[in-house]
């Protein structure tokens, strides 16, 4: 399953071998992106551009009384744990 770290790692070396060392340059939505591909072997140039809120967006010291929503930004997958919040 793609669950298995052994198996991502795997897919990593290979997707870098075959397409990311072939860019110009590589744009990594995290720090932990970026890492897992030099681990993987990544060679060209890269940077991080997070796609996170804003600063402006900071929690509350407390949560106001009443109503609220949730705002979750990405795609619907498991790794994302939407269903933690749900």
């Amino acid at each position: 399953a793609l669950e298995d770290p052994g198996l991502m790692r795997a897919i990593n070396r290979l997707l870098t071998r075959t397409f990311y060392n072939r860019a110009d340059a590589i744009i990594c939505p995290s720090m932990l992106a970026l890492d897992e591909l030099r681990a993987a072997g990544l060679r060209v140039p890269a940077v991080v551009i997070s796609n996170g809120a804003p600063a402006r967006f900071a929690p509350l010291p407390s949560r106001p009384p009443g109503p609220f929503t949730v705002l979750t930004v990405g795609r619907l997958v498991p790794e994302k744990r939407q269903d933690v919040v749900l």
